[in-house]
C-alpha cells in the first residue's frame, strides 16, 4: 500500500472500513500530501504484518484527526516522520498504539 494515496490533494474524506490490510506490511507515504484531508478513522485496519508506517502522513496539513484505536502494530519497527508536517492535528489518541518493537520514530511529530 506505499504511497497508495499520495498526493491525492483534491481528497477530503475517504472510507476505508472495507479494505483488506491483514497481509499489508508496508503502508508508508500511504497518505503523503493529501492536503485536504480532515480527518480519518484507521480503526477497521487489520496491522498484525505491518513493519513500515514512515512518512505515513506526511504533510497532511488539514488533517485534525485521526483514529488509531484497536491497532495491532506487534510488528511495526519504522514510524519516522509519520506525523511529520501535520500541524493541524487537534486530537490524536496513542494510548493503545503498541510501539515496543518500534526502532526508528525519527521526526514523528515535527514540522
Amino acid at each position: 500500500m506505499r504511497i497508495m494515496f499520495g498526493s491525492c490533494e483534491s481528497l477530503n474524506s475517504i472510507e476505508l472500513s472495507n479494505f483488506d490490510t491483514s497481509h499489508v506490511d508496508d503502508m508508508g507515504y500511504l497518505f503523503n500530501y493529501c492536503i485536504y484531508l480532515k480527518s480519518i478513522d484507521l480503526s477497521t485496519f487489520d496491522t498484525r504484518s505491518l513493519v513500515q508506517a514512515d512518512f505515513m502522513f506526511i504533510t497532511c496539513v488539514s488533517l485534525e484527526s485521526i483514529n488509531l484505536s484497536n491497532l495491532n502494530n506487534q510488528k511495526l519497527q519504522n514510524m519516522s516522520h509519520i506525523f511529520y508536517n501535520c500541524n493541524s492535528i487537534k486530537y490524536l489518541n496513542l494510548s493503545t498504539f503498541p510501539t515496543y518493537n518500534v526502532n526508528n520514530m525519527e521526526n514523528i511529530f515535527n514540522g
